[in-house]
């Protein structure tokens, strides 16, 4: 039977493989406008005014698509916090269904039937104009300076595909906090799950690599109690890897920070996953539970 840890790992890399499909939709339809505007290019060149409908019609036909792809993406993330807690072996977890899909559905702008809210978070995403703006921008600038044909071109090709630097491109710009928008909410769905299952300790996982700063090196791969959690990001909190203690500010800490939801801050890649209190109790001899049930430190 795999541990809490390797259960965690695999719900891990499963959010890992929905960011990669994003990613890859993302630069697919970075590559798509590229493409519509060399077809174009020597009319739009000669004549900014031929864009807006080029970029009306690239925007309803690739990227609302692409923000609804987006959405669907960001569902199955209850469902993989329900097979986590399946897997534990938790009592009650076919109760979490509804709560957490309700939560996600709430924060992403879907109403019951499955329609996207107006005004909600995936109706201003889908509204976002920034890419239109942006090549515009560029077009009339252009005009006015008079560039030539070849400059415009590989201008464009700057602009929209990053140059040689893909990820610095139009489009994948828009969806580069993809990965903080899936492990947030992951991180949001294992703390409504835990407090729904009465569940008092997560593990703080993710692995490391070079850059990870040191708040997450104190942190990766400890056993840490939902009050412990509480005081992360603050002068209250036992353990390390702070920049200012006394002020509990750690490189890369978001403002507003919320522990649960934000881990080691911007573009963290660890996650909080929820453990029952037997895994919490064999992780951390200083660990004891009152006759309620709940996680105390007795030494």
């Amino acid at each position: 039977m795999p541990t809490p840890s390797e259960l965690a790992a695999q719900r891990t890399a499963a959010i890992a493989d929905l960011e990669q499909h994003i990613g890859t939709a993302a630069d697919e339809a970075q590559q798509e406008l590229y493409a519509r505007l060399l077809a174009k290019l020597n009319d739009i060149h000669a004549n900014p005014d031929l864009l807006p409908t080029l970029l009306a019609e690239y925007h309803n036909a690739v990227l609302v698509p692409l923000v609804y792809a987006y959405g669907q993406a960001m569902l199955h993330l209850p469902e993989l916090s329900v097979n986590y807690f399946q897997a534990l072996d938790v009592a009650g977890y076919r109760q979490l269904k509804a709560p957490l899909t309700d939560f996600l559905t709430a924060r992403l702008g879907i109403d019951g039937a499955g329609n996207v809210v107006p005004g909600g978070y995936l109706d201003l995403m889908a509204g976002n104009t920034a890419v239109s703006q942006q090549v515009l921008s560029y077009a009339y600038q252009a005009q006015a300076s008079g560039l030539g044909l070849q400059g415009y071109r590989a201008g464009l090709n700057a602009l929209v595909l990053g140059g040689d630097q893909a990820a610095q491109g139009l489009v994948v710009q828009l969806y580069r906090s993809s990965g903080d928008d899936f492990s947030r909410n992951d991180r949001a769905l294992q703390t409504i799950g835990a407090r729904e299952l009465g569940l008092g300790a997560f593990l703080y996982q993710g692995g490391l690599i070079d850059s990870s700063r040191p708040f997450c090196v104190a942190r990766n791969g400890k056993c840490f109690t939902d009050f412990e959690v509480r005081k992360f990001g603050s002068k209250a909190d036992a353990y390390g890897g702070y920049v200012r203690k006394a002020e509990g500010y750690f490189s890369g800490k978001t403002d507003p920070y919320d522990p649960f939801t934000d881990c080691g801050g911007y573009a963290c890649r660890h996650g909080l996953h929820a453990v029952s209190n037997i895994t919490a109790l064999r992780m951390r001899a200083d660990l004891a539970e009152d006759k309620d049930g709940k996680l105390y430190i007795a030494s």
